[in-house]
């Protein structure tokens, strides 16, 4: 005998209460592939708490990242003059590098444009 696992259940009810009628369909599959089914998912299970975790740690690690004067005025969209500006009146951290001129952190550049940044216009 062939053991037939239910993914979803065909069933008609009518409610007499207020005459609705509702549907629902059914799918019948062997037991090995029932069993194939369910071993794919608890794959793709832990295979998702992986990425949350790599993508957790990766978001840290970004945000720790120091980033050259250059490029912060390049993430931010904005000049050099603009960017010692808000350094000046306290808007956003700088830190003093060995060579020429201040360096950011990545946390404090996006926390930055977050409040400061310029809002997209929407077309």
């Amino acid at each position: 005998m062939v053991q037939m696992y239910c993914l979803n259940l065909l069933y008609h009810i009518i409610n007499m209460e207020n005459n609705t009628e509702t549907y629902q369909t059914v799918l019948l599959i062997p037991q090995s592939e029932w069993l194939s089914v369910k071993s794919q998912l608890k794959e793709l299970q832990e295979s998702t708490i992986l990425l949350k975790d790599n993508t957790q740690n990766n978001t840290e690690e970004n945000n720790n990242k120091i980033i050259p004067y250059d490029e912060a005025c390049k993430f931010l969209g904005i000049g050099k003059e603009s960017l010692v500006r808000a350094k000046n009146e306290g808007r956003i951290k700088g830190i003093r590098g060995y060579s020429r001129g201040f360096s950011y952190k990545m946390s404090d550049l996006i926390q930055y444009k977050k409040n400061f940044g310029r809002k997209e216009k929407v077309a």
